[in-house]
């Protein structure tokens, strides 16, 4: 499996590196996500790191999916519920978010799922809460729970 991972993120790491470079605009070692800089990452986490890191996360996916027993919610509309995108208004306040993940649980109850790769879980459930209100305004269904998947750690935090 491990072969298989390493093709996979070699694959897809071409193909965005690609693409984000594609005009000479941007720079392979200009491309980082802002974090803090350590004595183990003097370049904080930079286009290498991600590279490096990016299969751990992919591993740890693909073993939390293997062994959740959690299945994807499919919309009403036959939409399987990935990176689902909703636009509305709500409260005079215009809304657009794309929910990463909605799951369906053995016990049949539907859970927001945000996957996270930083070092912190959010503070709050606030995007939780606003995706399952977009979720009732858009399909009259509120899930019971959300959560987040932290890409670190391979786990989700305990749904809210």
């Amino acid at each position: 499996m491990l072969l298989s991972i390493n093709k996979l993120w070699d694959d897809a790491w071409k193909i965005e590196v690609d693409q984000a470079t594609k005009f000479g605009e941007i720079k392979l070692e200009d491309l980082r996500q802002s974090s803090r800089t350590t004595k183990a990452n003097p370049d904080g986490e930079n286009a290498e790191w991600w590279y490096e890191n990016g299969k751990t996360f992919v591993a740890n996916w693909i073993a939390w999916r293997d062994n959740s027993n959690w299945k994807i919610w499919t919309t009403p509309q036959n939409i399987p519920a990935i990176e689902l995108t909703m636009e509305m208004e709500i409260g005079g306040i215009s809304f657009k978010g794309a929910i990463d993940r909605i799951f369906v649980t053995p016990e049949n109850e539907l859970v927001i799922l945000d996957l996270k790769t930083g070092l912190r879980t959010p503070q709050t459930d606030l995007q939780l809460q606003v995706y399952a209100c977009m979720m009732e305004r858009q399909f009259g269904i509120r899930p019971k729970w959300g959560c987040y998947w932290m890409a670190r750690t391979g786990a989700t935090r305990a749904p809210v």
